[in-house]
């Protein structure tokens, strides 16, 4: 936790939203109810290891776990093996893998699927096999118009 507050951003978020050090840190909505940042969630995924497919945005998160950490995931001897990390159940399943588990159920590809999620990582690529599996997904996006959707911008659900 104490790398995270030394990152600029995550800083001014936690100062922003009363909190201090030595306390559990979390940000708050207008009704008090924690929940993590945008920064936090983006500091969390870099220090999984989680995601890892080579590009910029993969690079940006091993420079993020640089920053953050400071050496830890350069030391002499450790090795990060994001294949393995996955392989171990440590990682959040993909679509595809959402997919074939569905599929394993004997979930047919006319079942209604709402996916009620945030931004997908690379989503045009990740979501292609989900799609093709289950074509009447939905989301939040598919059902309501940007002016449906534009009262609740700034929270999660």
């Amino acid at each position: 936790m104490d790398a995270m507050w030394k990152h600029p951003d995550v800083y001014k978020e936690w100062i922003k939203s009363g909190e201090r050090r030595g306390n559990v840190r979390f940000s708050h909505d207008a009704k008090n109810m924690p929940y993590l940042s945008r920064v936090e969630v983006k500091d969390m995924i870099a220090f999984s290891c989680c995601v890892y497919d080579g590009g910029d945005e993969e690079k940006e998160m091993d420079a993020a776990r640089e920053i953050g950490w400071r050496g830890k995931f350069t030391k002499r001897g450790r090795v990060i093996r994001p294949g393995i990390i996955r392989m171990s159940g440590k990682c959040p399943l993909t679509p595809l893998e959402v997919g074939l588990m569905l599929r394993g159920m004997d979930f047919s590809n006319k079942t209604a699927i709402f996916l009620a999620s945030g931004k997908i990582y690379k989503a045009e690529k990740n979501m292609a096999s989900l799609l093709e599996m289950f074509p009447l997904l939905q989301t939040k996006e598919t059902l309501a118009s940007e002016e449906e959707l534009a009262p609740f911008k700034n929270f999660s659900f």
